[in-house]
């Protein structure tokens, strides 16, 4: 185009632009020009705003879960817990090796007897020592359905009766109770006697500290596979295999 002189020059911030067009400049092209440089003053940046989004939803997410647990976090709260952390709680006792979260773990059962309560988070974790509250809350009909903690395991686990809701859960527990029968259990009691006699050998015949994972691993696997599926003792190679996978 004839008699046209764009020039562009920005500020110290960048941001502010200043063209200078010649008069030959077409209606239709400076009506654009003038829209596009509108839009780019007026630009928010975008990081701030994705940030303020996400601590608006992320406090309206605490908000509803405080509403609707209300009743729950308040008898948490009423219960003795160890010290906790804004924000994290105890989520630090939890963090670390297997050999210090069960070192943390023994200490509060020791230290908080009856009725207690570590918070992960804003999340309340009841901690029951006492084996008559034990027995009354596993006995109750009023605390059969899952957490939603369950719900991530649905991935690995499918809808079992490990990760199914108390609706189905009862259904399908009515049908397997005759196999939970303590005549049916006591058929098994030779084998669990054997292989605890295996573990307490293995156990007794150390000469100094070791770390029986592996050999409770071997009597947990042994138990299992010879009371669901065969009652003949599992082979070295198949434990070889599934320690490789579990390790991995």
């Amino acid at each position: 185009m004839g008699g046209v002189d764009a020039c562009c020059d920005k500020s110290a911030t960048g941001r502010d632009v200043t063209m200078v067009v010649g008069n030959n400049l077409p209606a239709r092209s400076l009506r654009w020009l003038r829209y596009h440089v509108g839009m780019e003053k007026s630009k928010l940046p975008v990081l701030p705003v994705l940030v303020c989004i996400v601590c608006l939803l992320l406090l309206l997410a605490y908000l509803i879960f405080r509403w609707q647990f209300r009743h729950v976090l308040a008898t948490a709260a009423k219960l003795p817990s160890p010290p906790a952390l804004p924000v994290i709680g105890n989520a630090l006792l939890f963090c670390g090796d297997i050999i210090s979260v069960t070192k943390n773990i023994l200490k509060i059962a020791t230290d908080y007897t009856g009725l207690s309560a570590v918070w992960i988070g804003p999340v309340p974790i009841f901690i029951v020592t006492n084996p008559g509250d034990a027995q009354i809350i596993l006995n109750s009909t009023n605390t059969l359905e899952k957490d939603e903690v369950y719900s991530m395991l649905k991935i690995f686990f499918g809808n079992g009766l490990l990760t199914a809701p108390a609706c189905t859960w009862k259904k399908y527990r009515k049908l397997i109770n005759p196999v939970m029968h303590p005549s049916n259990v006591e058929n098994f009691f030779p084998v669990f006697n054997e292989v605890s006699n295996k573990i307490t050998q293995e156990l007794a015949a150390a000469s100094g500290p070791m770390d029986p994972t592996y050999t409770i691993f071997d009597g947990a696997m042994d138990a299992i596979m010879r009371t669901v599926i065969s009652r003949k003792p599992v082979l070295p190679e198949t434990k070889a295999d599934v320690k490789f996978i579990i390790d991995r």
